[in-house]
């Protein structure tokens, strides 16, 4: 054991470069929106009113331009993705009313019925959905308090839902507002920087949400731009929600992370106002959880910045104003608001990138490594005496991305006691530990 507690990982999360924005196509300006499109691929405009439209691999770190009669989008305009049917949505911006699918199957881009009103900067969308119903929802900028849903019916009045039949169309729902320090009501309106994300129904969560961040700068405040306010379709109104840390501006964009049922759920959000900050917050499991100060990116974020999740531990971004760079970030996660580290395996032999998060951990736990090569691979959990506890790996895997799960019981099933275990993951020529701190 003295071998194997010399080799514990310490804490990284610094911003990776990945493949730049490809020469051949405008880099991202206003206007500028990124999506995970499912199949671990993330789709990108570069607004700044072009048609460029882009698919990025995961896997082989690869840019390939899209050539389908794509619009031109311009500042305001916005994406989100139904990766279920794999269908992007997309509002043109630069004070249109267009509103846009393109099926990723077919490569080809539809006119949809137009938004009920002209998209300008700080125009969001999110995607939903429930009970096998699809959702797009949608905030137009400008200064707009208006916030509607893309949906084959509205909401009933005094809550619920009123079937409309089966044709989608635009449906109004409450304007955007919050209550004051002072406990009066405040409308909000939807300006420069303004996001939208979804965290779907989870055990924890007894409904779904859809968070928005006005980035409202008509009181002069930055607590009021500062407002994220959360949105529960079941009763068709906004409630308060933990502020933002850092006041967003021009440039702000949310990323949201789904994870199963006792894991993990968070927003993370590129702050822009032409800053290098970003922000995450923990949404699940249950408690007070406020919106923390996370890396900041290379160099600041401006006008069509963008950031996606890319169900891969990772979040994926562009930081706008014609900078043509793109990377990723590992997702960080304090288990039960408790403060704790995200774990980088430290190695010996040749090199394995692992990471484990969330970390400590009272439920379960990820691992997520780096395979450069096809072999033989074992992930096994060790208590403080060396003892085997579970096999979570042994078989052979090929080059690439992978995880592993622990849900802090052993090989016989029993949920271990709280501690310190170790999970190492080796080959015959490599190997990397990593320390699990179950509470």
């Amino acid at each position: 054991m003295p071998l194997l507690l010399a080799l514990i990982g310490s804490a990284y999360a610094d911003w990776i470069p990945l493949a730049p924005i490809p020469p051949e196509v405008v880099p991202p300006y206003a206007g500028a929106a990124l999506t995970y499109g499912g199949g671990r691929q993330l789709y990108a405009i570069m607004g700044g009113g072009s048609d460029a439209f882009l698919r990025y691999d995961i896997p082989s770190n690869t840019w390939f331009p899209i050539t389908s009669n794509t619009p031109q989008f311009s500042d305001g305009a916005a994406l989100t993705a139904d990766t279920a049917e794999g269908v992007i949505y997309a509002l043109q911006g630069g004070g249109s009313r267009e509103f846009w699918s393109y099926n990723i199957y077919s490569n080809s881009w539809s006119r949809l019925v137009d938004a009920p009103r002209p998209v300008l900067s700080g125009g969001a969308l999110t995607f939903a959905r429930r009970g096998g119903e699809k959702f797009v929802y949608a905030i137009f900028g400008g200064g707009s308090p208006a916030f509607y849903q893309y949906a084959r019916f509205g909401p009933a009045l005094g809550g619920g839902i009123q079937p409309q039949g089966n044709t989608y169309n635009w449906y109004c729902l409450h304007e955007l507002y919050c209550i004051d320090e002072q406990n009066e009501y405040k409308q909000l309106w939807a300006s420069s920087g303004a996001w939208l994300g979804w965290i779907h129904r989870s055990d924890f969560v007894t409904m779904d949400t859809i968070f928005c961040a006005p980035c409202d700068p008509h009181y002069g405040l930055a607590y009021f731009q500062r407002q994220v306010i959360a949105y529960s379709p079941d009763i068709n109104d906004w409630r308060g929600s933990a502020p933002l840390r850092a006041t967003p501006g021009p440039g702000a964009s949310v990323g949201t992370m789904n994870f199963p049922p006792s894991l993990v759920w968070q927003l993370f959000s590129l702050t822009g106002n032409s800053t290098s900050r970003v922000q995450s917050r923990l949404v699940v499991p249950p408690g007070t959880h406020n919106w923390d100060l996370r890396p900041s990116t290379p160099a600041p974020q401006l006008m069509g910045a963008a950031v996606a999740y890319g169900e891969d531990f990772y979040y994926y971004a562009f930081l706008g104003g014609g900078n043509r760079w793109f990377g990723k970030h590992h997702y960080i996660y304090d288990d039960l608001g408790g403060g704790g580290e995200q774990s980088k395996g430290a190695t010996s032999g040749e090199n394995i990138a692992v990471c484990a998060n969330p970390n400590p951990f009272s439920h379960g736990t990820f691992v997520s490594f780096s395979v450069p090569e096809r072999c033989r691979y074992r992930a096994i959990v060790y208590n403080a005496n060396g003892e085997v506890i579970r096999t979570l790996l042994d078989h052979e895997l090929s080059p690439g991305t992978h995880s592993v799960s622990w849900n802090r019981c052993s090989d016989s099933g029993t949920r271990v006691s709280g501690g310190v275990y170790l999970l190492r993951l080796e080959t015959a020529r490599r190997q990397s530990v990593v320390k699990l701190v179950v509470r």
